[in-house]
Parts: structure tokens; C-alpha cells; sequence
């Protein structure tokens, strides 16, 4: 991490691309998320430069939730998705796109979570974007997959499933038939569940279920 400054009040932190640094200060913020891309750029936060970003919603989404839980690039090193600690409706992911040609970072689009986003993982074809949360009842599922339109630069719902009342951390296999999920244990104590993912039916389903004892996260 090049730079990192903080106060009670700012956490100034940087991304790091290709040698170069940008930086500026986060407010109410805790620096959490960490991800490379394919060309070595590595994020270890963003920066809050609101003639960047669209509209005080985003702005305030940023420098209101209680902190950033994780990071991930888009295959293609275009994009990176932002999970964030929010409640009551805020947009608990923000994706964001980096001009490598102004070294600038911009806002693209969001998607709103009820409670926290602790994991996001975008597929290895880049076609759909995995969240892990906190399950909501009624409203929205801990485990929820959503398809992005690279050309229009937006998403929409794919498929969701309640693997327990929150899922810390999610992965897919490489084939991006594979979803790992783990969190808190469910109502039969497993901690950790294998979702297959039908892209063709849109459908997730559980293959397997086991324990690890405690909570992963």
C-alpha cells in the first residue's frame, strides 16, 4: 500500500496503477476491500472526487455506510464493484470504471442491497457479477447473482437463494458453473454450501452442504 493517512474522522488511501498512485480521503470509512486485475493494477480503496461520481446518492452512500467490505476487477480490467457495509436501501454495490487513458475513476451504475455486502466476485467470463450478504426476509437473499450488459453497462437480477442469515465470502469455479459460498451456519449448522449455476434456466441449485465448525468469514 503506497499511502495511508488517517484521522478520527478520514482514512486517506490510494489505488495503485501501473506505478501510479491516486489517492484521496475517505470519510467514515474503513479500508477493507483488496483485488489485482489482469495487468497488475492493484485497488486497495477508492477515492471521493465528486465531479467524478453521479449525484449526491452515490457520494453519500460512500462517505455514509460503515465501511467498504470488498473489491473485485471485471475480467477485462474495465470495471471494478464495490461492496459496501450500508443499510435502509443504499446501493450496497457501486460499480466503477477506470479510464486508463485519464487516470480517472468514474461511477457506472449500482445495485441496491438491503443490509451489508460482504463479498462480491465477478464470473470469470465476466457475464454475471456474485453478492454475498445478509439474508433479509421477504426482501432479499444472502446469496444473489446478477447479469451485466457490458455494451449498456448495466445489470439485471439473475437468480438468488438463502443459504443462511448472512454469507461472508463467495467464489466461482472457473468454468463459472460453481458458486462457493460460506458465512454463518444455517439452520442444519453447515457453514459453507456449493450452489451449481445453470446459465441457461437462470437457476442456482445446492449441491452440497458441510461444516466447518465455526463461522467463516
Amino acid at each position: 500500500l503506497a499511502t495511508v493517512h488517517y484521522d478520527t474522522q478520514h482514512i486517506s488511501a490510494g489505488i495503485m496503477i501501473q506505478g501510479v498512485e491516486h489517492a484521496d480521503s475517505i470519510t467514515n470509512s474503513v479500508l477493507r476491500g483488496l483485488s489485482s486485475d489482469s495487468v497488475g493494477a492493484t485497488l486497495y480503496g477508492i477515492y471521493v472526487e465528486p465531479r467524478l461520481y453521479d449525484g449526491n446518492a452515490v457520494l453519500h452512500a460512500l462517505l455514509t455506510c460503515n465501511g467498504i467490505n470488498a473489491v473485485d476487477w471485471s475480467p477485462d480490467a474495465r470495471f471494478f464493484a464495490v461492496g459496501l457495509d450500508c443499510v435502509n436501501g443504499a446501493p450496497g454495490v457501486i460499480v466503477f470504471k477506470y479510464d486508463y487513458t485519464t487516470n480517472t475513476i468514474n461511477y457506472v451504475t449500482q445495485i441496491v442491497i438491503e443490509g451489508p455486502v460482504y463479498d462480491v466476485k465477478w464470473s470469470y467470463n465476466g457475464t454475471y457479477l456474485a453478492i454475498a450478504s445478509n439474508y433479509v426476509g421477504g426482501v432479499s437473499d444472502d446469496i444473489s447473482i446478477y447479469q451485466w450488459y457490458s455494451l449498456t453497462q448495466t445489470f439485471s437480477f439473475a437468480v438468488s437463494a438463502h443459504r443462511a442469515n448472512a454469507s461472508y465470502a463467495i467464489s466461482w469455479s472457473a468454468d463459472n458453473a460453481l458458486l462457493a459460498t460460506a458465512g454463518i451456519a444455517d439452520v442444519s449448522g453447515n457453514t459453507q454450501t456449493i450452489y451449481g449455476f445453470d446459465q441457461i434456466q437462470g437457476a442456482l441449485s445446492n449441491l452440497s452442504s458441510s461444516s466447518h465448525g465455526n463461522t467463516i468469514n
